[in-house]
């Protein structure tokens, strides 16, 4: 080594560098970014305590490829894949799985998933909104079964009194995500949702008394699945 190598040798000694990296590797930063800073300084230290080149890159080229996720993926994992799809090691996924999959969009979830939701995403969202009957039977219905209930005397009787139960099947709460020509209210999975939340307010026995037929119940799958006869009856 000439002299400015030797000088830089004794600038980085050998527990100065190990303690650097260790706290890289700790530091509250990005996985990648944190990784590629180690990389780099060990490639430094490398060349300058006089590594051959080629031992330089043996190490430190498939330490570029592990952290380009493009190179990553075009030499190693798309690779990888193929080989257990052929091999038969990975699960075949069924019809119905390949279904439920395609079916619907991530919408919002996808951002908050990630990890890093964009915010301007999600403030520019097109967010949908009760419509004036469902605003209007919060305000009626259901307020009216909000004062109705007394949640103390429900928990005491461990039920509902008898006129909350007659009001509830009279007003359709029953009935919310089901279509008016079939004696249901017709309302979006939102005005559901504003029903539900107000009821929890007063007494979340009686919220989930309403939420239940209306998310768990039958009736939305003979909606989408049963046949003319069974959505009639």
């Amino acid at each position: 080594m000439d002299l400015l190598q030797y000088g830089a040798a004794a600038a980085l000694p050998g527990w100065l560098i190990t303690l650097t990296t260790a706290a890289l590797l700790l530091a509250p930063v990005f996985a990648a970014t944190r990784l590629w800073i180690v990389a780099l300084l060990w490639a430094a230290t490398a060349w300058t305590f006089g590594w051959p080149i080629w031992v330089i890159a043996v190490v430190f080229v498939p330490m570029i490829v592990m952290l380009t996720p493009p190179l990553r993926r075009a030499l190693l994992s798309d690779r990888i894949l193929a080989f257990f799809v052929k091999s038969g090691f990975m699960p075949q996924i069924s019809d119905t799985e390949r279904e439920a999959i395609a079916a619907g969009d991530v919408w919002l979830d996808g951002e908050l998933f990630s990890g890093r939701p964009s915010l301007d995403a999600l403030n520019s969202a097109a967010y949908p909104d009760l419509t004036d009957e469902e605003r209007a039977f919060l305000d009626g219905p259901v307020q009216r079964v909000c004062e109705m209930t007394d949640d103390w005397q429900v928990y005491q009787q461990r039920d509902l009194p008898d006129e909350v139960w007659e009001f509830c099947k009279r007003e359709r709460f029953f009935g919310l995500i089901i279509p008016e020509q079939y004696g249901g209210r017709g309302f979006s999975a939102i005005g559901h949702s504003a029903v539900i939340a107000r009821l929890s307010t007063r007494s979340v026995t009686t919220a989930v008394t309403v939420m239940v037929p209306n998310s768990l119940g039958p009736a939305d799958l003979l909606l989408h699945y049963g046949t003319q006869e069974q959505k009639d009856h």
